[in-house]
Order: structure tokens, then C-alpha cells, then sequence
């Protein structure tokens, strides 16, 4: 006869072995060396890097990006819609955008905010991915919606404005901190994105504590 264990004793055996599991990944991912980090170690098109300021009216996921941002981050899309929409060719669709970036065009401002508001069926905004450097852990990537172009003053001109909240997991301040901005193109990406580091299906309440991006003590 070989007794068999008791129920305790097999969690107790399982639990173990989750720590393990758990510890395992958390190596995988922490330090300089770590997924986390290396996923973004490379160069990218479709990025930008811009100094960021509030915007407490703004939601978790979202943040406005400078005209001169988003006119790099969407040129070829701006491009293809000046020569199809617009009826010019590409060497003069490439000089206008060119030109645009010297001096604002109202035609390609009505651009940028059509592809903005188009963007995602649900009209979130523009989806992107935020870094703030080192990229160290969850929370240093986020992905965001981009739901328009910043305050066009002379205070917010050439900055990214983003809410309150994502600042703790970014260990980020508004004392001249830049952000990665890295605009998502492909679907896939995008959903799988969306998933695991928008921050109103993943941060906003922690898994670990149930509280308020692990800020909130009463």
C-alpha cells in the first residue's frame, strides 16, 4: 500500500513549482539584458521622441502628439493620400510634405487628423507604443492612442501631452523627461498590444493588489 498524498501537500508541491516558473520568467524579462529591454534595442521607422507635459482631461490610454511628431511618424500614409485623394504625384506629394514640415499646411493638418480619427474601427485614435528608457519592466511600455495633435500654443507646441496616471509606471515627472513614440502599423501587433500593455486592460487596476497602479494605500 503507498499512501497517497493529501490534498495540502500537492498545492504545497504546485506552488512550489509556480514560484519557479514565475521567478524563471521574471529573469527572462528584468534587467539590461532582458526581453524587455532588448525588444526595443534596435533602430525603428515610425518613431519619434518628444518631451512630455500634462493633460489631467485626457484618459489613461491616451495622449497628444506635436504636429511636427505625427507629421513624421505618418509620411507615408500622408503621401499616398496626397497622390490618390489629391491627384498629385509623388515627387510633388513628397515636396508638400516637405514643405509642410518647414511651415504648417492646413490641408495636411486635415490629413493627419482623418487618419487619426480613421485609425482604428472603434475611432480610439492613432495607436502607438510609449517607452521611457531604460526599458527595464512592465509599465516602461505602453500602448496608447494618439487622439489628436497637441495644443497648438507656444507652451505646448513641440511636446506630447499624456495623462496623470501612467506616470508612476514610467517613473517618469514633467521636468524635461522624453518618451519613445513608435506608431503600430500592423493589426496583429496591434492587438496583441492592446491586450498586454494598454494600460486601461493591464495597469489600471494591479494584478498583484487590486490597487490603483499599485499608488493607492487606503
Amino acid at each position: 500500500y503507498i499512501p497517497r498524498p493529501s490534498t495540502q501537500e500537492l498545492l504545497w508541491k504546485l506552488q512550489l513549482k509556480v514560484d519557479k516558473l514565475y521567478q524563471e520568467i521574471l529573469n527572462i524579462i528584468k534587467g539590461k539584458k532582458g526581453n524587455i529591454r532588448t525588444l526595443f534595442g534596435g533602430r525603428y521607422n515610425f518613431t519619434s521622441r518628444n518631451v512630455i507635459t500634462a493633460d489631467p482631461v485626457l484618459r489613461i490610454d491616451q495622449v497628444r502628439l506635436p504636429y511636427s511628431a505625427l507629421l513624421e511618424l505618418l509620411q507615408p500614409s500622408i503621401i499616398n493620400i496626397l497622390t490618390k485623394a489629391h491627384g498629385l504625384s509623388y515627387a510633388d506629394a513628397y515636396k508638400k510634405w516637405y514643405e509642410a514640415s518647414i511651415k504648417k499646411d492646413g490641408i495636411i493638418i486635415n490629413i493627419i487628423n482623418s487618419i487619426i480619427y480613421n485609425s482604428t474601427t472603434e475611432h480610439r485614435g492613432l495607436p502607438i507604443i510609449i517607452n521611457r528608457n531604460p526599458t527595464l519592466g512592465m509599465g516602461s511600455i505602453l500602448q496608447m492612442f494618439c487622439i489628436g495633435i497637441s495644443d497648438p500654443t507656444d507652451k505646448f507646441e513641440y511636446v506630447m501631452q499624456l495623462p496623470l496616471q501612467i506616470l508612476p509606471l514610467m517613473n517618469a515627472d514633467f521636468d524635461g523627461d522624453v518618451l519613445n513614440v513608435m506608431y503600430i502599423i500592423n493589426r496583429d501587433f496591434f492587438r496583441r498590444a492592446f491586450e498586454i500593455f494598454n494600460p486601461r486592460n493591464a495597469f489600471y487596476i494591479s494584478r498583484n493588489d487590486g490597487l490603483f497602479n499599485n499608488a493607492v494605500n487606503h
